[in-house]
């Protein structure tokens, strides 16, 4: 945290770890409370900017790895009640339906995605792989991120 406050004293602005800046001009102010105000925004900044460049990266490399996974599925007789963005394809015994999971929205540090329900496990299986293992790694993490996974027909059933 000292060299946190220190490098930002130098620089007036702090980075994440992927180099988002933040200015602090208080960081040189003459009035103590600016200043320390100021320093403890910068010990903030690191933390909640790295934050926010995790998720970035998270959502970025789900995507990727939802487009290198094979979401086909039979749906012969069923009804699939809008499974957007979807691809009908002809084959032998029928047709199949590709549906790709869609994320909805990212709230901090959460990000809600809509799942067809014969796919759940595989989503969250490559999930828990993206999310604990390749974000982690190409931030040079040494440790795991968190995860923890919630399941529901609605958002407000998960909390």
């Amino acid at each position: 945290m000292e060299r946190v406050k220190r490098d930002a004293r130098k620089n007036l602005f702090i980075k994440s770890k992927l180099g988002y800046r933040r200015h602090l001009p208080d960081l040189v102010s003459e009035n103590r409370e600016m200043k320390a105000r100021a320093e403890r925004q910068a010990i903030n900044g690191v933390i909640q900017g790295t934050a926010a460049d995790v998720m970035k990266a998270a959502m970025v490399q789900l995507e990727r790895a939802i487009w290198h996974e094979d979401w086909r599925g039979t749906f012969a007789n069923q009804d699939i009640a809008d499974p957007q963005p979807q691809e009908v394809i002809e084959g032998q015994g029928g047709g199949a339906v590709i549906c790709f999971p869609r994320l909805l929205m990212s709230i901090h540090d959460e990000v809600l995605y809509e799942v067809h329900e014969s796919h759940v496990q595989p989503f969250r299986e490559l999930m828990l792989r993206v999310m604990q293992q390749q974000v982690p790694r190409s931030f040079g993490f040494s440790l795991p991120l968190d995860v923890h996974i919630q399941v529901g027909r609605r958002w407000g059933e998960m909390k």
